[in-house]
């Protein structure tokens, strides 16, 4: 009988610890749900905000001009280096300034003939503004890219590095009031821009756009138009 008291016993225990267990494992559940439901709460409004980028496609939500239209204006190139210099006088001005490294060049790999000699910003260094807007010289993303094609220059591209919707505004400001009202302006729906001049030879696009971390970005291309 003592052994049949002993065995039931056992088993109550048994009993208790698979419940103890079972609530355990329902508090865990609880626990993950509730945070994961706070994170993407937070990541949503984080978005609405403007601190990190949408998680939803990107849409166009307002557009005005048109892309294929052009404007009479004399687009003036970035340090005075016009379209089709070769890459040999590129690098003689370049090495003149005081704002940039030594630079480096890559040649693409497919047989194009395309290569691109990247300059990256001095920081501390005084950096002129291009096209009305502020280089910030110490993010290393901030660079001024000469884009060639069978070593003649066809694209100049200058990345700003993190910046503000106000040094965009400030970019579209000045070209603006230097060459008149711009062919093409996109507005997204994370509140980033993109706004065009486009003669019949050259045009002149400015970008803006938020990085994986929230970043606000700017980047400006002075392009041949074919």
């Amino acid at each position: 009988m003592s052994m049949d008291v002993k065995e039931t016993k056992k088993l109550d225990q048994n009993k208790l610890y698979i419940i103890i267990a079972s609530v355990a494992i329902v508090l865990i559940l609880i626990a993950v749900l509730a945070f994961s439901k706070s994170k993407n709460g937070n990541t949503q409004n984080g978005a609405q905000n403007g601190g990190t980028p949408q998680t939803t496609q990107l849409s166009i939500v307002n557009e005005q001009g048109n892309f294929e239209s052009t404007i009479e204006a004399n687009l003036e190139p970035v340090r005075n280096i016009k379209l089709g210099t070769s890459l040999k006088k590129i690098q003689k001005m370049e090495k003149k300034q005081k704002d940039t490294d030594n630079g480096s060049i890559t040649n693409a790999e497919d047989g194009s003939g395309y290569s691109y000699l990247t300059y990256n910003f001095i920081a501390g260094a005084t950096i002129p503004q291009f096209f009305g807007g502020t280089v910030n010289a110490t993010d290393q993303a901030a660079n001024l890219m000469y884009v060639l094609k069978d070593k003649k220059l066809i694209e100049v591209r200058i990345n700003f590095g993190a910046s503000t919707p106000d040094n965009y505004d400030a970019i579209v400001a000045t070209n603006t009031a230097k060459y008149g009202e711009p062919n093409l302006v996109r507005s997204y729906s994370n509140g980033t821009k993109t706004t065009f001049w486009r003669t019949k030879k050259v045009m002149l696009a400015a970008y803006s756009q938020y990085d994986a971390n929230g970043s606000y970005s700017i980047s400006i291309y002075y392009s041949k138009v074919d």
